[in-house]
């Protein structure tokens, strides 16, 4: 229970707080301009799952998106995923290794971003795992409604995100050499494999097919790009860890690789099956040599789905090598597992990503790296000035005020923000500027279309409704980033849209700024 109280805290903290951001705007923006055929038809040069997007359009189709309805599923995949991993584990380990594993679930940094993530990694990844393990169970059983539970899965979690399918189609690959190793060739079940294997790649293919036949151009231009290096392999390893601390990441390693052996010998079959699948997910990573596959967020992204057999086995090992203690002191192990999960948490991101209030738990600048000096954006980001405006919003109780800030960048690589919070402690949403001073920059799809956005702001409203939701309005005039330049600009060379003309209208709505420096013009909205 206090594994499932930290999952569902981490997971949920702040959700009601949070900006989309980074690729979350991907989906959005094809929703908005696109028609269903084109969706289904396209994964398009900036990714979109193309389910995620069929949603949003629903949800704009009926004016309903909004933050919660992005979040409901990832969040509701990665709380369901930790319960049914603790769940489908329970035989495979101690209870000691069972305690540990969920306290491993529900504080893992990666499980706990992705969950909070409107991408479709959580639920891929959710849905890979409950096919894997349908498949095993039909492996052993034969019962159809594991089948089914299989053919209903893996599709999908395909059609999510192409990178799972090594995972959930390589399970027929791992099962025929099973079959094959065995002293007993049943030709009977050979033929239910293949008609069960047979199905699922069928049902992919009416998923998949159409846009990789017609899209096949934009997915051949992200592959063959990049190759991680051994500092990518160890650092991945950190963030698997959860820790910005090399000790505590090669301990982890040395208990996966003692619990590989320690499950070995509890469940034979079942280890030779996940080893086998691990193996060939990460093969096939590696031989796509996909773009950015070099930064070890990216190759810890795209292998997630090994992530939880990653954790298990740690677990097993540590349950393993603390069991003779448990002999003697039936309470020491329990203790030293529980120390070794707070230390973990206070050695990884997640104090300082929820930190109250944060808009932008996400952001690059928490997990991009756990250790900040292997962190290229913060190392971009975090120098630079800091206007005395927020220095003074410090001094206010924490979370009393709430700030629009426009106009902004998406991009975690190029949004000072979060900097900027960490500084003022107060809540933060986002303003679209297009519908006040056109034509405005990215990620302003909502101001297009009725929705139900809480965070994202559009600018054009009366003054009477700006009121009721913000105390300041803050215009940034100015974004100086050395990373920032080439492509990366928006028309006409600028960083940001150009703010002045938005300035000028607020001048005559609501009057004087209540602060202006070189970079920052700051409205209040509120008369004290």
């Amino acid at each position: 229970m206090v594994a499932l109280a930290a999952g569902l805290f981490a997971r949920l903290f702040q959700i009601g707080l949070q900006v989309p951001m980074d690729d979350e705007w991907h989906a959005i923006a094809k929703a908005a301009t696109a028609t269903p055929r084109e969706i289904v038809l396209s994964f398009g040069l900036a990714d979109h799952s193309i389910p995620v997007a069929l949603y949003y359009e629903a949800l704009i189709e009926a004016g309903r998106l909004s933050e919660a309805w992005m979040y409901a599923v990832p969040l509701a995949a990665g709380i369901a995923m930790a319960v049914g991993l603790v769940a489908a584990a329970r035989k495979a380990v101690t209870p000691l290794g069972l305690g540990l594993y969920a306290g491993l679930l529900a504080i893992s940094p990666l499980l706990v971003l992705y969950a909070r993530q409107a991408r479709p990694y959580a639920l891929s990844v959710a849905l890979a795992l409950a096919a894997a393990w349908a498949a095993y169970r039909w492996w052993q059983s034969g019962k159809f409604r594991h089948a089914a539970l299989y053919l209903l899965c893996a599709p999908l979690a395909i059609w999510l995100h192409l990178i799972v399918a090594p995972f959930v189609l390589g399970v027929w690959i791992v099962l025929l050499l099973e079959w094959l190793a065995s002293s007993r060739r049943d030709a009977q079940r050979f033929l239910a494999m293949a008609i069960v294997g047979g199905t699922a790649v069928l049902l992919t293919a009416a998923l998949v097919g159409p846009p990789l036949w017609n899209d096949l151009a934009n997915l051949r231009a992200k592959a063959a790009q990049d190759f991680p290096t051994i500092h990518t392999a160890v650092r991945t390893g950190a963030l698997y860890a959860g820790t910005a601390s090399a000790i505590p990441a090669a301990a982890m390693a040395f208990l996966a690789a003692f619990g590989v052996v320690s499950l070995g010998r509890r469940a034979p079959q079942a280890t030779r099956y996940v080893f086998a699948l691990v193996l060939l997910q990460v093969a096939t990573v590696l031989a796509s040599r996909a773009y950015l596959l070099h930064y070890p967020i990216v190759l810890a992204r795209y292998l997630l789905v090994c992530l939880p057999f990653v954790l298990l086995a740690v677990a097993a090992g540590a349950a393993a090598l603390l069991a003779p203690l448990g002999k003697r002191l039936s309470a020491l192990p329990w203790l030293l597992v529980s120390a070794a999960l707070t230390a973990l948490v206070l050695l990884g991101p997640l104090p300082r990503a929820l930190a109250y209030p944060n808009s932008f738990v996400g952001n690059h600048l928490h997990f991009f790296e756990f250790d900040e000096r292997e962190n290229a954006v913060a190392a971009v980001l975090r120098p630079g000035p800091i206007p005395d405006f927020y220095r003074k919003l410090a001094q206010q109780p924490r979370g009393s005020l709430t700030l629009v800030e426009a106009p902004w960048r998406y991009e975690s690589i190029f949004n000072r923000l979060p900097v900027f919070q960490e500084v003022h402690r107060q809540k933060v949403k986002v303003g679209m500027v297009g519908g006040l001073c056109p034509p405005g920059g990215h990620a302003e799809e909502p101001r297009r279309f009725r929705n139900r956005f809480v965070n994202v702001v559009d600018l054009a409203q009366p003054p009477e409704a700006l009121r009721r939701f913000a105390d300041y309005v803050v215009f940034h005039r100015e974004l100086k980033l050395p990373n920032l330049e080439g492509p990366w600009l928006l028309p006409g060379g600028r960083a940001l849209p150009d703010a002045g003309p938005c300035i000028e209208k607020f001048l005559a709505a609501f009057g004087p700024p209540a602060y202006e420096d070189a970079t920052i013009t700051v409205f209040a909205l509120r008369k004290p």
